[in-house]
């Protein structure tokens, strides 16, 4: 059952927000209050939090895929955007949000 961010994970939702706006994302940004998470990671690093906003591919993403790093206070965020749209955010060392996520997700 898919989840919308800003419900479920409220401050993350705001930090992306904020920090995509500040990165000159604004179409990113604005996808934020819809954004849908449908799944987790299944790996087994106690750090990953890593969710995913659209059904995980097979293969790879494809070749209109890019990577966002944002400037986080701790760990690792990166969005992942595929023809323009949020597919995932690859969350690492984020206890707090792993602790969430693994909630919503377990």
């Amino acid at each position: 059952m898919p989840f919308i961010l800003r419900e479920v994970l409220p401050g993350l939702a705001s930090e992306l927000e904020a920090l995509l706006r500040s990165d000159d994302e604004s179409e990113l940004a604005d996808q934020i209050d819809s954004l849908q998470v449908v799944d987790r990671c299944r790996c087994d690093s106690p750090s990953c939090a890593t969710i995913y906003n659209v059904q995980k591919p097979e293969a790879a993403w494809g070749p209109t895929h890019r990577n966002i790093v944002l400037d986080v206070p701790e760990g690792l965020t990166v969005v992942d955007v595929l023809e323009e749209k949020i597919v995932s955010i690859e969350i690492l060392d984020r206890d707090e949000i792993t602790v969430q996520v693994l909630n919503l997700f377990p």
